[in-house]
């Protein structure tokens, strides 16, 4: 291994403490009846704040996991493989695909199938943090008083009044009003479908209109309000897609929205709060 290296003998002496450059204190998959101890929780100077909370997530988490039919999974695993995710874009399947492989990679004693559980659990987590970054932690009225909106991150460049902006930014002349414009634009992305569910009460969402997402009652309800007023356009082209596409409801089998359309600010690209709405029919 020396020479691989490129260390000789002589330069190798009494390194060995230097060799463990990552002390992630992960563990592998175990099942229920396996697991045992409790595992000290590290707080860090950013979860101070929250003391009251922070000491109780790992029995939270730990409670969930037996109900969800596993275990072996506390805050320092979901926050590795949150970070995991969003520095290294790996997926959610590859990472519990690496820690199955990890705890046998022979296929001998191949563990239990716990990925759809691990899967709810993350997207508690992330629901979670997002919560704890936006200070909705410390509402007295729990998480059923978050405001619209209020946990998006909002562009830094762009003008907010009573913010970035100088308090007599109304005064300004009309020649140099462009200062202070704010810009922005209507994008789609029709690869982003959804698969339906069945139905919101036994399959609840976590954010309702929270961030970036509008919330989704009040949203179909102004949809069918003005559904039947928009009135589809009519083409002699035969079988084109540009004409075709925007007027197939469903397009895809077993799908609730065909796409999502945002606002989105032009010059840096930042999503508004409450501005991220489902597709319903096609390209509308």
């Amino acid at each position: 291994m020396s020479e691989i290296c490129g260390h000789v003998d002589s330069e190798v002496g009494d390194s060995e403490e230097d060799v463990d450059l990552f002390d992630l204190d992960l563990q592998y998959l175990e099942d229920v009846e396996n697991s045992s101890g409790q595992k000290p929780h590290r707080r860090s100077a950013g979860d101070h704040p929250l003391k009251k909370w922070v000491p109780e997530i790992n029995n939270y988490l730990t409670e969930m996991l037996h109900l969800e039919g596993c275990c072996g999974f506390d805050s320092g695993r979901c926050r590795f493989a949150h970070l995991l995710s969003t520095q290294s874009k790996m997926s959610g399947y590859e990472f519990y695909q690496s820690l199955a492989r990890l705890t046998d990679n022979t296929s001998v004693h191949t563990p239990k199938d716990h990925y759809p559980a691990f899967m709810r659990i993350m997207r508690m987590w992330r629901h979670l943090k997002m919560l704890k970054r936006a200070g909705w932690g410390h509402e007295p009225g729990g998480v059923q008083a978050t405001q619209p909106g209020s946990c998006a991150i909002l562009c830094l460049v762009c003008p907010h009044p009573g913010k970035n902006l100088p308090p007599d930014w109304e005064k300004t002349p009309e020649d140099q009003r462009w200062i202070y414009r704010l810009f922005i634009r209507l994008d789609a992305n029709f690869h982003l479908k959804r698969k339906k569910v069945s139905s919101d009460s036994i399959d609840p969402g976590l954010n309702h209109g929270y961030a970036y997402f509008v919330e989704e009652k009040a949203y179909k309800e102004y949809l069918s309000t003005y559904d039947s007023l928009v009135k589809e356009e009519q083409s002699t082209c035969n079988n084109h897609d540009v004409v075709k596409l925007p007027n197939i409801r469903g397009s895809v089998a077993g799908t609730a929205a065909s796409g999502i359309g945002a606002v989105t600010c032009t010059h840096h690209d930042m999503r508004l709060p409450c501005s991220v709405g489902d597709l319903q029919k096609g390209e509308q």
